[in-house]
């Protein structure tokens, strides 16, 4: 007597193109993450203060992995995680640091990731990543860690830079999405 053939697993829908798309970007920053302390290490020679940002990578798995039941999960939860993830590394580093550029990216999976039924509420998640923005700036008080200049001035080109090349790919990557 044989066993039966291993089926693998599929969700009881499959998702949707546009969760599908969400998703990609949600591990794209979570395969990311771990890298980031690295990176600080590099261009300041300090490690522990970028730690806390490399360990929200969990909890943008955990949304991405939560689309199975829910896309919403995933097309919501990002942009909402970015938010507090961007401000709460602007507070660790500095606004010098460039952090801030990360809620481009999350303003635009906002607008391509939600579907059209749900503009209104969108539009209120817009409104609140340009409203957070705009109440934190300025106001953050002096960073947890003290750059030199050139420090922060490296922090701000890495940053800018990757918040640049992550909104590309969120452009990319809903490309030819119908806006249903």
């Amino acid at each position: 007597m044989s066993l039966p053939e291993p089926r693998p697993y599929r969700p009881a829908t499959s998702p949707s193109p546009r969760t599908a798309a969400a998703c990609a970007v949600a591990w794209l920053v979570v395969l990311g993450k771990p890298t980031y302390p690295l990176y600080v290490w590099l261009l300041t020679g300090r490690f522990w203060i970028a730690v806390p940002s490399a360990l929200t990578a969990p909890l943008y798995a955990a949304l991405a992995a939560l689309a199975r039941r829910d896309g919403r999960w995933v097309r919501w939860g990002v942009p909402a995680l970015a938010l507090v993830d961007s401000l709460a590394a602007a507070k660790l580093l500095g606004e010098g640091a460039g952090t801030e550029a990360f809620l481009v990216p999350a303003a635009l999976l906002v607008a391509v990731a939600i579907p059209a039924a749900e503009a209104k509420a969108a539009r209120a998640l817009a409104a609140l990543l340009a409203g957070a923005f705009l109440a934190a700036h300025g106001r953050y008080g002096a960073p947890l860690a003290g750059w030199s200049a050139a420090e922060a001035g490296k922090l701000l080109t890495m940053n800018a830079a990757s918040a640049a090349g992550l909104s590309a790919l969120v452009l990319w990557r809903f490309a030819g999405l119908a806006r249903d």
